[in-house]
């Protein structure tokens, strides 16, 4: 509504720029990716038309998560982003700007996995996660371990992914991060499949399935389906048994699911099988 205001492109190009990156945060989490890159790239359009680095850089980041209108798997919208991730990586270490490094680690770590070199990907992922525990920040902190966790689930190092996804189990659910608790029982589903232990792999779907019905996070339905460190998920299974069991984690309350999506780690992390 507020970029539908007549004087709205009468505003200086720093202002514009802000406005589009607020549009195109509501809708990147909404999953409307046509809109998305609509909203970051005229963001990132305005912020070519200032001297602000730190505002470029940002855009920047910004419009690595939406570089093309058409791509909707994470995967290929990964590869796409690499671009912009790199230019805004060089501009935050230009700029000495810490918390931007590593939020711009992070998303390279994604970008390079998804075109392929999986272990440069969870390389950056480590490095993201260093210096966002440095920075003392609990967001990018808690992202970055889920980030590390689930390449170490595929990797099947499962005492070494349960302290990790631990520590972001703890900050996601302390600070009321509902999308961070649906990744965290993803990726609990994911451990669970490699593990063999097909009810806990349903159930916690089906946690996950009742944080983003009760959020309304609906980028999550791509991040549950998407291929990521050659890891799929699958939310649609064909057998009644599999389907009672995605019930089951549906019917759990946040604090249920919570707990036992922290006991199944902490049984990980003793090396004992949950």
């Amino acid at each position: 509504a507020v970029l539908a205001l007549t004087s709205a492109s009468a505003q200086d190009a720093a202002l514009r720029s802000r406005a589009r990156s607020a549009a195109g945060g509501i809708t990147y989490w909404r999953s409307r990716p046509e809109a998305t890159h609509r909203h970051y790239q005229a963001a990132l359009a305005a912020a070519r038309e200032t001297d602000d680095r730190k505002l470029l850089a940002d855009a920047l980041y910004d419009f690595g998560f939406a570089a093309t209108p058409e791509v909707r798997d994470q995967s290929s919208r990964y590869r796409t982003g690499l671009e912009a991730w790199q230019e805004c990586l060089a501009l935050y270490q230009e700029l000495g700007d810490e918390p931007g490094i590593a939020s711009a680690t992070w998303a390279l770590a994604m970008a390079t996995a998804a075109n392929g070199d999986e272990d440069e990907g969870r390389r950056l992922a480590r490095q993201s996660l260093e210096l966002s525990r440095e920075l003392g920040d609990p967001f990018r902190t808690a992202w970055a371990a889920h980030l590390v966790g689930l390449g170490l689930i595929v990797e099947e190092r499962f005492s070494e992914a349960g302290p990790i996804l631990l520590e972001a189990l703890a900050i996601f659910d302390r600070v009321g991060d509902e999308g961070g608790r649906l990744l965290l029982f993803i990726d609990a589903s994911a451990m669970a499949e490699r593990l063999g232990d097909e009810q806990a792999r349903w159930s916690f779907v089906g946690a996950g399935l009742r944080v983003r019905d009760d959020s309304g996070v609906e980028l999550l339905d791509e991040a549950i389906s998407a291929e990521f460190f050659t890891f799929k998920l699958v939310i649609d299974p064909e057998g009644e048994r599999e389907r009672a069991w995605i019930a089951e984690g549906q019917a759990l309350s946040r604090e249920q699911a919570v707990a036992r999506a922290r006991a199944f780690f902490e049984d990980a992390s003793g090396g004992n099988e949950p």
